[in-house]
């Protein structure tokens, strides 16, 4: 007669008699035997119903292992850990405190390969890069996880998925391949303080990056190192400065503008007034008389750049 307890075992050493009890603790003894490396806890339960040879074996404190359950390769599994009937665990796997693994769920830690199409699969080199799952996890009926996959705490692994990736922390997933349906536990790192690590890395590089944007010789910003000027990047570079460093870009000369402070139209670059000067280009910035005053583009003052004696932009590139 088959005990109801090796398919049932999370309390038998609260209920067993003492015969059933010693009978336990014979055949753990007789596996340590055979196995002297290995290391089970106080009130562990491994079924005779079970084939449990694994090279390593950590048993936690008052871990269990059911008949028909299937355990090879190298394995530590903490306390109050349970290994219900049915479950395949093999390969190089690393399972953490408190995990419940529910019937007939496979835990992979290893593969074939199949790299040479000419030699039969079976024949071919197995590979293992391990499982590792965290503390307090749940893992349903027929689940499978597959080689390399790391679960992290609290997660739950619904039944019948197919983990093939890694799953945070607090996750619980589902399907196949399984994917995040929803939190136990959200995330402890949120979107906000991700985007505030982002933004602080943006400011501490925003200056090598005008730096290395900015032409020496023509005295004005470019779209990237290597490209002529352009209007836009004189835009940009002023705009990102005030926006990341909170100051105008340091390259730009004491007040001075990449703007006309008497019409508002952008000079052309340094190539374009030589053309103009030589005539090849015929396209000469626009220059308006204001009729009231403006502000000042370099000093912020209102003022008025005509009074000043001056027709062109406020020093802006120099000559």
């Amino acid at each position: 007669m088959i005990d109801p307890r090796d398919f049932s075992p999370w309390d038998f050493w609260d209920g067993a008699s003492e015969s059933d009890a010693a009978a336990q603790l014979a055949h753990q003894s007789a596996l340590r035997k055979t196995h002297p490396g290995w290391r089970l806890g106080d009130r562990c339960f491994l079924s005779p119903l079970a084939s449990v040879d694994p090279e390593e074996l950590v048993l936690g404190d008052r871990s269990y292992v059911a008949a028909g359950s299937y355990l090879t390769g190298e394995l530590s599994i903490g306390r109050d850990c349970s290994v219900n009937v049915y479950t395949v665990v093999r390969g190089d796997v690393r399972i953490g405190d408190a995990v419940r693994i529910g019937a007939h769920t496979s835990i992979l830690g290893f593969n074939h390969t199949m790299d040479d199409p000419e030699t039969e699969v079976f024949r071919q080199p197995l590979t293992s890069r391990g499982i590792r799952i965290g503390d307090d996890v749940w893992i349903g009926s027929h689940v499978v996880v597959l080689d390399g996959v790391t679960v992290g705490d609290r997660a739950v692994l619904a039944a019948g998925a197919v983990v093939t990736k890694d799953v945070p922390a607090g996750a619980v997933v589902g399907g196949n391949p399984a994917r995040v349906l929803k939190w136990r536990v959200p995330p402890v790192d949120p979107l906000g303080a991700r985007l505030r690590v982002f933004g602080d890395a943006v400011r501490a590089s925003a200056r090598a990056v005008l730096d290395r944007s900015w032409n020496a010789e023509a005295r004005l910003f470019t779209d990237r190192p290597g490209v002529a000027p352009t209007v836009r990047a004189q835009c940009d570079a002023i705009e990102l400065a005030e926006l990341l460093l909170g100051s105008a870009p340091r390259n730009c000369p004491p007040r001075s503008s990449s703007h006309d402070c008497v019409d508002g139209r952008m000079p052309p670059p340094v190539s374009s007034r030589r053309s103009m000067r030589t005539g090849r280009n015929s396209i000469r910035p626009i220059r308006t008389t204001p009729t009231s005053p403006t502000t000042c583009c370099a000093s912020g003052t209102r003022s008025n750049c005509s009074a000043r004696g001056s027709r062109t932009p406020c020093g802006w590139p120099p000559r």
